[in-house]
């Protein structure tokens, strides 16, 4: 029985029942109104807590509150609590804006001194131009030694838009993994992301061979070379102390076929040949030390933008193998912990391979306790793997939700606003109802989805986990860094070389001197071998032509046609 029929059964006159129920919706509106008053008031006071300490000004609240992130809570977090952060909106959101803003902001404590390092790994879009001009501003207004020592740390490789390069050359030894461990992390980035899967037998092949020259120091362009030269890999597998090589080369790849090695080669040429600069950059004698890079001061800027049409595959590889040599030093024991490390990682969808999804997966659960934040910015939760988004969810601290459609909005529900206190739109038929009446959760979740759907650019839904405050909808602060042009030349030129760039054309050239140095040993070894009695010809590999093999199946057959020894030729 309702209220209202209660109180006609009553006698109650009409007047008082108007009363009474302006009465309980006064009530009910001043308790919502306290709890909104009170989660306000439990955010200005922390904000101005953490004003005390070292942050960084993320935005500010409707209420113009600025919302600040303590710095030393972006890396290690708090009372053991994951200090990874994650970043999504569709096209225009200014999501990528809001995430180069926080960089800017920490570049600021960077200059200045602070014990901290940031990376970026940008694999589409303009994030790591605008971290560069923000870094140049920075720069300009510092002292002359300050400049000085953040141009000594800064590592820039924009793979396929800069006129310079860092040498990396992808098969030296690293002091973090084994170099099977390596070799065999290279080969499963280099069959996934560079064609059809290899089989079983061109797997172990290819791992066997690229820990062949992890070990000996050999360039991926050498080892290419030497995948049609049969002796010089017995040679080169004599000198290796890995007994696994050493026995895979000289008894099993002697009898792989034409077919394997061409296979194999495949994929190291769809590497080599996109770009004669990333070639020789790959090919190099010297490589990307990323222990470096999580060194206090160190600011490396690693851009994949500006792919060309049909480089989509030799993008994938490098990222891939970016993320792996990253983790391998993140999470090295033999790596002094130093400080703090802010690792961003702009649509990194794509960069991922079976080998990438279980390094992230790795970095996102343990490299907090390495002091390593990861920052993850993507467009939408619909490209990343499901599995990848659940974890995502539970080991991040920071969760920045900008304008999105209804799917991504849908999968980030856990970290809209669930307050229970959201008033329900009156009714246009019916009359008005005596009390406040508040949308149940399934339906406050459905009318907080729309809401996020119509959000204005720059405005974002931020949660903090085990924050003293509630979800809020933040406005992300002004961030318009000077233009290349507005920028000192000398500085530009710094900003785009690094502190170990080298011109594409030198790398190009050093590449090619490498290969031809390769080829005239390999000639001068095959003159050596014809001098006095010819060799052995060397057994063909496979089976030869018209014959088949002597299997089991192959001699019953071959018994039940009155052949011998299972020739069914």
């Amino acid at each position: 029985m309702s209220g209202r029929f209660r109180r006609f059964l009553l006698g109650v006159p009409r007047d008082e029942e108007v009363r009474r129920a302006r009465e309980q919706i006064a009530r009910d509106r001043d308790a919502l109104l306290g709890d909104l008053a009170a989660d306000e008031q439990a955010f200005a006071a922390e904000m101005r807590r953490r004003e005390r300490t070292p942050h960084v000004v993320v935005g500010e609240s409707l209420d113009k509150v600025p919302y600040r992130i303590p710095l030393a809570h972006l890396a290690t977090g708090r009372d053991g609590e994951a200090a990874h952060a994650f970043y999504s909106g569709s096209t225009g959101s200014g999501k990528t804006m809001q995430a180069a803003a926080l960089v800017d902001s920490i570049l600021e404590r960077l200059v200045a001194g602070a014990p901290v390092a940031v990376v970026v790994l940008a694999l589409q879009g303009n994030f790591a131009d605008l971290v560069l001009r923000a870094l140049g501003a920075r720069l300009a207004r510092a002292p002359a030694e300050r400049r000085r020592a953040v141009l000594s740390q800064l590592l820039t490789a924009r793979f396929f838009r800069g006129a310079t390069l860092p040498e990396w050359n992808i098969l030296a030894a690293t002091p973090h993994a084994p170099p099977l461990v390596q070799a065999g992390t290279i080969a499963e980035v280099l069959e996934n992301a560079l064609g059809a899967s290899l089989g079983g037998r061109q797997e172990t092949a290819l791992t066997m061979l690229l820990a062949l020259a992890i070990e000996l120091a050999l360039p991926i362009s050498v080892l290419r070379l030497c995948l049609h030269e049969p002796d010089v890999l017995q040679d080169l597998a004599r000198r290796s102390k890995e007994p696994l090589v050493t026995s895979y080369v000289l008894n099993r790849f002697a009898r792989e076929s034409a077919a394997t090695i061409d296979g194999l080669g495949s994929r190291i040429d769809r590497l080599l040949s996109l770009d004669a600069g990333i070639r020789g950059a790959l090919a190099g004698p010297g490589t990307i030390d990323f222990a470096r890079r999580f060194e206090p001061g160190a600011v490396s800027a690693l851009d994949l933008s500006g792919t060309p049409l049909g480089a989509e595959g030799a993008r994938l590889a490098i990222s891939a193998l970016l993320v792996q040599s990253l983790a391998f030093a993140a999470l090295s024991a033999a790596r002094e912990v130093r400080g703090h490390t802010l690792l961003f990682v702009d649509e990194a969808q794509l960069a991922f391979t079976p080998a990438t999804a279980r390094t992230l997966a790795t970095l996102l659960t343990t490299v907090r306790q390495f002091g390593v934040g990861l920052h993850f910015i993507n467009q939408s939760l619909v490209q990343i793997p499901r599995d990848f988004v659940h974890l995502l969810a539970t080991n991040i601290k920071w969760r920045f939700l900008g304008r999105s459609g209804r799917d991504d909005a849908t999968l980030s529900s856990e970290f809209l606003p669930r307050t229970g206190r959201l008033p329900k739109p009156p009714s246009p038929f019916g009359p008005p109802s005596d009390r406040l009446e508040f949308q149940s959760r399934a339906e406050e979740t459905e009318a907080r989805i729309a809401a996020v759907g119509t959000m204005p650019s720059r405005h974002f839904l931020v949660t903090e986990r085990a924050a003293p405050f509630g979800p809020r909808e933040v406005v992300a602060r002004d961030f318009n860094p000077p233009s290349w042009d507005a920028l000192p030349g000398d500085l530009r030129e710094a900003l785009e070389r690094g502190a170990s760039g080298v011109p594409r054309t030198e790398l190009i050239a050093r590449a090619r001197r490498a290969e031809a140095d390769a080829l005239a040993r390999f000639a001068a070894s095959r003159e050596g071998d014809d001098v006095g009695e010819a060799p052995a010809r060397p057994a063909r590999r496979g089976r030869a032509k018209g014959s088949l093999p002597k299997t089991p199946d192959a001699i019953t057959r071959a018994a039940r046609w009155g052949r011998r020894d299972g020739d069914d030729s």
